[in-house]
């Protein structure tokens, strides 16, 4: 069982040198969404440049997930106060991380059609600018819909 989990592994275009992985914390019980480490700006990518350094300085990959929250969030969470947007107005059965403590999910408001081209927007930012430098992105097509591309670190 020990030489198999050591024994590498290719799936798609990826290749492993073990089965040894972490799944994506998009739970936010374990990425607080008030604290979760963003990819938006040229500071935050400079600063994951740290930990995909030391990733690479031990012969490991990285990748970086990108995702909405909808309706997982709260108004406390939202420029403004305003209320999260999701493809639905209906209220998660769900908690998210408030400040101190967890507490249930704001009514989401439904996303309009006219707002599609802005979210697929700041997607696009994202990928386009602020990863570039650092992760290289790779468009799996089988990939859930949450799961629009994977990105892997630059090494």
């Amino acid at each position: 069982m020990t030489a198999k989990l050591f024994s590498p592994i290719q799936r798609g275009g990826i290749s492993l040198s073990n089965r040894i992985v972490k799944a994506p914390l998009t739970s936010n019980q374990a990425n607080l969404e008030s604290d979760m480490p963003g990819v938006y700006s040229k500071t935050q990518t400079e600063a994951w440049k740290v930990v995909t350094n030391a990733v690479h300085e031990k012969a490991g990959r990285i990748f970086v997930q990108l995702w909405h929250v909808g309706c997982i969030s709260h108004t406390s969470l939202q420029p403004d106060g305003q209320s999260p947007v999701a493809s639905s107005a209906i209220v998660a059965d769900a908690k998210t991380f408030i400040g101190d403590g967890f507490g249930p999910v704001s009514k989401p408001r439904a996303l309009e059609t006219a707002e599609i081209p802005w979210l697929v927007n700041d997607f696009s930012i994202v990928l386009k600018s602020s990863l570039r430098p650092v992760w290289r992105v790779r468009r799996e097509p089988y990939a859930p819909l949450n799961e629009l591309d994977q990105v892997e670190c630059r090494q």
